[in-house]
């Protein structure tokens, strides 16, 4: 539990300290991609030599509260991301059935060549990998 709130306190500071206003973002690469139970939308936002990532995870199914902790990790030959949080319908009222996340960092000449990125999802003793593929 300690690592994942030190985990949860990085992402936020790095969240903060690597923000770029929307009418700052300079180039953007999407990426998408579903399996059975899961969609992802990934957004590269390049800015100078500046790389962010907002991503959403988003349960495709109707019974929310039936998943609770879902594991998620995204690869790409830029690198990687991920992390754990409770899926319920109480404690994501405004985005039932959603992660949403940000992160900052990356090797700025690898972001533009990854043409897919690599999706492990894992909720209940289930686990599904899946492409992102870029838009």
């Amino acid at each position: 539990m300690r690592q994942f709130r030190v985990f949860i306190c990085l992402l936020l500071l790095m969240s903060f300290g690597c923000t770029v206003f929307a009418s700052e973002r300079g180039t953007i690469i999407v990426y998408k991609g579903e399996s059975e139970n899961w969609s992802i939308i990934s957004n590269v936002y390049i800015v100078g030599n500046e790389v962010e990532y907002e991503y959403t995870v988003k349960y495709k199914g109707e019974n929310i509260d039936s998943i609770g902790r879902v594991t998620y990790r995204l690869d790409s030959i830029a690198g990687s991301l991920g992390g754990t949080s409770e899926l319920d319908a109480a404690s994501n009222n405004s985005r039932p059935g959603k992660i949403i996340g940000r992160s900052g960092g990356g090797n700025l000449d690898l972001v533009s060549k990854a043409t897919t990125i690599i999706a492990r999802v894992e909720w209940n003793n289930t686990l599904e990998i899946f492409e992102l593929k870029k838009q």
